[in-house]
């Protein structure tokens, strides 16, 4: 995808930041256009048309990893909803999403969000989807009883509309967590590779991807056989003494032919170990208060890829693989 900045290197790092986060961008819409002189008939005065008929019309822009530059990159889009667009509370919506459909719910009714609007590729799947990272999974499903699906644009920018669909008047008050890892855990673990690569004047190419794909993560060892140890805590703007239920899995690395691998789950006051194997993950379940630092580990050695794969020359060595991890609030239903 291509983006034309034309603004200042400072500004253009600043469009770096804030497009490296989820697309949570809050704004008050102007249906007729009337304010930015954009009311001509385009892809999407029937959004414009639709929003209009609902009082205090307030929508969110929301995206799966794969689809975040489907419209976030594009002026039109920003032009057509004469948005005053605004990074408003990112941390506490995405720990939203991630606590599950009922906790989202409950947390757009307490902000007065009317609508949603997705990609055209996460409408098609049905869900919101984002890996794990600074947050736990996000898995929302974009369907009844939480939301109804009501206008899809069509033009170089597909998006989809979706009404609120569960509507109360919520007193609602949300706990903002994230996952903060050791600084001793490598950054492409839990967090996308983004590059911006300059293809022209004033014209440049993002680049955004998780380095291991868009589910997992591989733990690797060095050449002396020296495994990772990734190590993280749940911050939480809440009571410090808050107490979170997280679900990890780990798989074998990897393949059809992945060795078995003993992980280790630690804390200060305790240790969880399970069995990996091809075909076998293995799920961590445990309780833990904000601010206490949990470890992985492997009882195994970490074995060169093309030791147990005949098909490459990888000599790197794997260890296992985190697939999974969500965090929730035990108070939270």
């Amino acid at each position: 995808m291509r983006i034309r900045f034309l603004e200042s290197l400072d500004r253009k790092r600043t469009i770096v930041i804030a497009i490296s986060v989820l697309v949570i961008l809050v704004c008050l819409v102007n249906p007729k256009g009337i304010a930015s002189g954009h009311g001509d008939v385009d892809s999407f005065t029937e959004v414009r048309s639709l929003l209009s008929k609902t009082k205090y019309a307030k929508l969110m822009y929301v995206s799966s990893d794969s689809d975040f530059f489907d419209f976030t990159g594009s002026s039109k889009l920003r032009k057509a909803f004469a948005a005053d667009f605004a990074l408003e509370g990112i941390g506490e919506v995405l720990s939203a999403a991630s606590f599950g459909d009922l906790y989202f719910n409950n947390y757009l009714n307490s902000k007065g969000i009317t609508h949603i609007l997705v990609p055209w590729s996460t409408a098609q799947k049905n869900k919101i989807v984002r890996k794990w990272g600074v947050q736990g999974n996000i898995a929302i499903n974009l369907k009844a009883p939480f939301f109804k699906k009501l206008v899809a644009t069509s033009g170089e920018h597909p998006v989809v509309v979706y009404e609120i669909a569960l509507r109360h008047v919520s007193n609602f008050f949300p706990i903002e967590c994230a996952i903060r890892w050791d600084q001793s855990t490598r950054v492409n673990f839990y967090r996308k590779v983004e590059n911006l690569r300059e293809i022209g004047f004033y014209n440049y190419e993002f680049e955004s991807n998780f380095k291991d794909g868009p589910t997992l993560s591989w733990v690797m060892a060095d050449e002396m056989g020296n495994a990772e140890r990734p190590a993280f805590e749940i911050e939480t703007s809440s009571a410090k003494n808050q107490l979170f239920r997280v679900n990890i899995e780990f798989v074998a690395a990897y393949g059809s032919y992945a060795p078995s691998q003993v992980v280790t789950v630690s804390s200060e006051s305790w240790t969880k170990s399970l069995m990996v194997s091809s075909g076998k993950t293995g799920r961590a379940i445990f309780e833990v208060r904000a601010g206490e630092v949990i470890k992985f580990g492997n009882g195994l050695p970490c074995r060169r890829a093309e030791s147990f794969d005949s098909a490459t020359s990888d000599t790197r060595r794997f260890c296992y693989g985190v697939s999974s991890i969500t965090v929730l609030p035990v108070q939270a239903n």
